[in-house]
């Protein structure tokens, strides 16, 4: 049986610091790089992956709520569909602002990549905080 967790959802917050580290670090970098490097919409890519990674992440609880069986399949049919999703946003900027389209595009890719990095992460540690609070039982495997 699994124990209910008191634990505050801190995954707000967490994103929120991570998104400003990498703003942070972002703009440390783009000082080194040449004019014409970073795209002007860079801050609301941040702001994007933010929005986009907090809702995806709502999403899922609120489906995890359902059962593993259903949490599996929404959850592949929601990679699919944020991957189309990005695909479109990329293309779109790119076919309507050709002049910023490959630093866009090397923004957009490396925000996504990182973003993805964290929520990876994140499920991880919440996985294992779920195992470390719901020990196997005898003759369960774990």
């Amino acid at each position: 049986m699994i124990k209910s967790q008191s634990k505050k959802n801190n995954f707000p917050l967490y994103l929120m610091i991570y998104t400003l580290l990498l703003a942070a670090l972002g703009y440390l970098v783009s000082k080194g790089l040449p004019d014409g490097m970073i795209t002007p919409a860079i801050i609301w890519i941040y702001l994007f992956f933010f929005l986009v990674t907090l809702a995806i992440h709502e999403l899922l609880k609120w489906i995890a709520r359902k059962g593993i069986n259903s949490f599996v399949n929404y959850f592949m049919l929601l990679t699919v569909g944020k991957l189309l999703f990005f695909l479109t946003i990329v293309l779109l900027y790119a076919l309507l602002n050709r002049k910023d389209a490959i630093p866009f595009i090397i923004a957009f890719f490396t925000l996504y990549l990182f973003f993805t990095g964290f929520e990876i992460v994140m499920s991880l540690r919440k996985k294992e905080n779920i195992r470390k609070a719901n020990p196997p039982t005898p003759g369960q495997n774990g």
